[in-house]
Parts: structure tokens; sequence; C-alpha cells
């Protein structure tokens, strides 16, 4: 009798947890838009303009089950204007024939104009949100949101899907890790500011601008993509891509590869006025188009010496305008708070103008690819 009760209770517990789970919520894809991009700009009067954009799903010829696939056609946009983000996401609601939902979000845009005025409070809610991704990327837009989004372009016409692929692509590249989980620890971390990627639309296509700079919540300037993502990356995070030109002579240019580099740390008096900091980095490449040398040796030598000493330049003049603006994307704050005792914020930020950064560059240049 025993053991028939125990399987007539196990019984029950299988049917109940069935039951459980037959409840959940589901959606159909016919029925909803999901959003994969959104943006916000200034609409003046102390409002907001929120653009969001969902692709429309198209159903294919039936199958011999008598069921169509689903593809995607096209995309649709929608604005609207409010005082908020959450507000903007609830009239939205309102103009679109589905529910928009913000479960498949990729892009989140916020206009420069909005940005230099404060932008955590338009991440805030997509940062709260558990149904949202930590992945999704963050970026300024050098002009209208709107005009970027709702737009064709020719390399991908899914504006979302292009956003998110000309990111990640750049990425994994030449461009410094970035999304909403590392704004957010950036944002909140110690001795460490925030940094964004600047886009910009040029006729039918959108480029990376550069490195948008940020410091108490708000937007103060731009290194361009061209002249500092490299040195940025290698000086902030280890990476394996990534490409470099230098200038040998006049009228002879060289284009190094990295396929592999690592960066590493060391502070002295981290305490005093004056610290002093290392940012040791060492990089292995190579030459990914060269003439035919005599003498292949003496020139990968003589290529690894103009890279480094072009690199080490470039570096610190990168520190030295982001001692000068205040801001400190690259973490040296917190480097030295790891060597320091006792290290405090308020003190460090007093500091970092007249610290020492010293910028050393190892370059190993393992081989060449030579062209008549």
């Amino acid at each position: 009798m025993t053991k028939n009760k125990k399987w007539i209770k196990g019984l029950f517990i299988l049917l109940l947890c069935m039951n459980l789970t037959g409840c959940l919520p589901t959606d159909v894809v016919d029925d909803i838009f999901t959003v994969q991009a959104i943006g916000f700009e200034d609409a003046g009067d102390h409002k907001i303009l929120g653009t969001v954009v969902a692709p429309i799903y198209a159903q294919t010829q039936s199958t011999n089950q008598g069921t169509g696939a689903q593809s995607q056609g096209t995309t649709d946009t929608f604005s609207a204007v409010s005082h908020s983000d959450k507000e903007v996401i609830e009239k939205l609601q309102t103009e679109s024939q589905q529910q928009l939902k913000l479960g498949k979000l990729t892009v989140i845009l916020i206009n420069d104009t909005l940005a230099k005025k404060g932008i955590e409070k338009y991440l805030d809610y997509f940062n709260r949100d558990p149904h949202i991704g930590r992945n999704v990327f963050v970026a300024i837009v050098d002009g209208s949101t709107r005009r970027l989004l709702d737009n064709q372009y020719a390399s991908n016409p899914d504006v979302s899907r292009y956003l998110f692929d000309l990111i990640q692509q750049n990425i994994k590249r030449n461009f410094p890790v970035t999304n909403l989980h590392e704004y957010f620890y950036d944002y909140y971390g110690k001795g460490i500011n925030a940094f964004l990627p600047v886009l910009k639309k040029h006729g039918d296509h959108i480029e990376i601008e550069g490195i948008g700079l940020i410091k108490h919540n708000r937007y103060i300037g731009l290194l361009p993509f061209n002249k500092y993502a490299f040195i940025f990356k290698i000086l902030n995070e280890p990476c394996d891509q990534g490409t470099y030109a230098i200038k040998l002579s006049r009228h002879n240019f060289v284009t190094v590869k990295n396929i592999g580099s690592k960066v590493k740390y060391k502070v002295r008096n981290g305490k005093s006025a004056k610290p002093e900091i290392f940012i040791n980095v060492n990089l292995n490449g190579i030459i990914t188009e060269a003439s035919v040398q005599n003498n292949p040796q003496k020139y990968i030598k003589a290529v690894s010496k103009v890279l480094k000493k072009d690199l080490e330049n470039k570096g610190k003049n990168l520190t030295e305008i982001l001692q000068k603006r205040g801001v400190d994307p690259l973490g040296l704050g917190d480097q030295v708070r790891s060597y320091t005792r006792n290290w405090n914020e308020h003190q460090w930020y007093q500091h970092y103008p007249d610290a020492k950064i010293n910028v050393n560059v190892k370059v190993n240049i393992t081989q060449t690819v030579i062209t008549e």
C-alpha cells in the first residue's frame, strides 16, 4: 500500500508540473513585432523622440504538412514623442497594430545632443528589463537617430542587423569592446569612465566616427576612429586582430596585422600627487603586404622600429588628451587602486592630470607577405 501511495503521489506531482508548464505565456511571431533597434533624440521642450525598428515576417509557401515557414521580409519603423524613454515605449505601443516586444533588442542609439545632457537615464530602463540581454550594443549618433533608422541601406536593408554587424565586426578588429553590460560596469566602476562608439550616416551607409568619451554621465568629446581606435584597443585589452598602417618613407606605407597583443600595467607612488603608471604592450604581428626585399630580416627590423616608435608616440598623445579632459576610459585609476592601499577616487581624479604615464610597446613581427 505504501508503494502505491508513493507512486500516486509521484504521478500527481508530474501532472502538476506539466500543467504549470502548459500555462507559461507564449508569443506567436505573427502576433507581435520584435523590436531590434531603438533610437532616442532631443525633441525640444524637455521631450525626446523615440524611434523603433521591427522586422515584418512574411509567410512562405506551405510545406507538405500544411504549415508555412517564417521568413523576414521588410522592416517597419515607429516614432513617438514624450518626456521619458518608458513613456515613449508605451506611446509607441498605441501606434503599432501588433504588440511591440523588446526581448530581441540588439542596438540602442542616443543622439549626440541628447547624450551631452546625460545618458544613463535612457539606458537604465533597458538595463533593468530581465528580458533584454546584456550584450546589446549602445552607440551615440552624430545627427538624427530617426533619419538613421528610417532608411534603407544598400549593404543590408535591415538597418538593425546592419548596425549590429557593423559594431560587432569592428570590435573584433580595431574597436575596443563595448556593450550595455560593459557600459554600466564602467559607469558604476571606481577609477574608470565609460565610452561608446559614435556613428554617423553618410549617404547610403553608416560609419563609426570614433570613440565617444563619457564624463559625469555626459558625452564630452570624440576620439577619431582612424587616429586612435587601434592604439586605444591595445592599451585597453588583449586582442588578436586589427591592422595598423605606418609610413616608412615619403612614398612607402606598410600595413601590419596584429595577430596577438597583451597589455600589463605597473604603478609607482600611487598615493603621491604625481603617480607613475607604466603601460606595457607586447604586440605580435605580420606585415600583410610588402615589396620584394633583398634583406627581409633587415626590413622587418626597420618596420618594427618605426612601428614601436609610432605606437608609443600615439599612445602618449592619447593619454595626454584623456588627462587634459579629466576622463579615464582606460581605467588607469582602477589599476592604481589595485596597487595602492586606502585608495581614494576623488583624490585620484585630482592627481590624474599630473600623473606620469609611460607607454612602452614591444613589437615582434613574425613574417612578411611579399608581393612583386
